[in-house]
């Protein structure tokens, strides 16, 4: 059986309506009348935009498949809590002996936090983190170490830190197979949606990363098209939506025109309109790995998920 294929869980993705106020409103803009909003005592543009609000299951039983975006506020609605234990982080590439001491660090680490967790009020969960850099054996070593000790579940550590994509990957197919297959497994700082999809590939079922949100205040948006830059010229009179598929208002409501020009203008609320679009498009994505590993059309899903990816965005007007 393929990994991702005993890995479910459910998200539940709420809305917040939030009003952010811009001072100003280029022409193009008006007349693309693309934008929900009113206008305030002051005269001043409103828009209205739907802020995603995330619940996270941190779960107990057989595994899950989520991913925490960055800056969101994350709720277990099991009351559950998640703990890591220390680890050092080794940035890469790195001596071996280097990577050696500071997975041999983390493993003593992970032992005295198992027995400080004693204590810890019921509810709550530790994590262990499996580390060792780019080196299969010390990977294996720490895994090993790791469920000598036993915990909730098993974060994989040390990863995106500097090395190629293909290493990552290699370091993922090397741990994951050593960690028990009715515990979580969280790797930690991942990425982008083709990193997600290839460790769900290989296993993995929980992820943490800033990307969405970070590349949002920047610009950048992820659509089912790839990476979109709304600070290039070419959508500056495109009145199309970034997807008038996507099940996210704000994706197929708001025009690449109107969006481009929040971002240009550094408007606030570009910020946030492009933090929720990818959001909303990363739990888009896993909801949809989930139910490809469900029905057990999982590689279907991943090959046709990287052909649109490889298509590219849609033509420029």
């Amino acid at each position: 059986m393929p990994p991702a294929q005993r890995r479910l869980h459910q998200f539940q993705l709420k809305d917040l309506r939030v009003a952010p106020v811009t001072d100003h409103v280029d022409p193009r803009v008006q007349q693309l009348a693309d934008v929900h909003a009113e206008v305030d005592g002051s005269g001043r543009q409103r828009g209205m935009a739907d802020v995603p609000y995330l619940e996270v299951g941190v779960g107990r039983g057989k595994g899950l498949l989520g991913v925490c975006p960055g800056l969101v506020e994350n709720r277990c609605p099991s009351r559950r809590r998640q703990d890591r234990t220390l680890g050092e982080c080794v940035r890469l590439p790195a001596e071996r002996n280097d990577i050696e001491r500071a997975m041999q660090l983390s493993l003593r680490w992970a032992e005295r936090s198992k027995r400080a967790f004693e204590t810890a009020p019921p509810g709550t969960m530790l994590f262990g983190i499996a580390q060792g850099g780019d080196v299969p054996a010390l990977r294996q070593a720490s895994a090993r170490g790791l469920v000598d000790i036993g915990f909730h579940g098993y974060a994989i550590g040390g990863l995106a830190v500097g090395e190629p994509q293909s290493v990552m990957l290699a370091m993922i197919e090397e741990t994951a197979p050593a960690l028990p297959q009715d515990r979580p497994r969280y790797l930690m700082g991942v990425g982008t949606p083709e990193d997600i999809l290839e460790a769900v590939a290989r296993g993995i079922d929980m992820f943490d990363c800033v990307m969405p949100t970070r590349n949002g205040r920047h610009g950048m948006a992820f659509t089912r098209f790839g990476q979109i830059n709304l600070r290039n010229a070419r959508h500056a009179d495109d009145s199309r939506p970034l997807d008038e598929e996507s099940a996210w208002p704000a994706a197929r409501s708001y025009s690449r025109a109107y969006l481009h020009h929040l971002v240009r203008s550094g408007e606030t609320l570009g910020a946030m309109l492009l933090s929720e679009i990818n959001i909303a498009y990363y739990q888009q994505l896993m909801h949809d790995m989930r139910a490809a590993i469900a029905n057990g059309t999982f590689e279907d899903f991943k090959s046709q998920t990287r052909a649109n990816w490889a298509r590219g965005d849609i033509a420029p007007r």
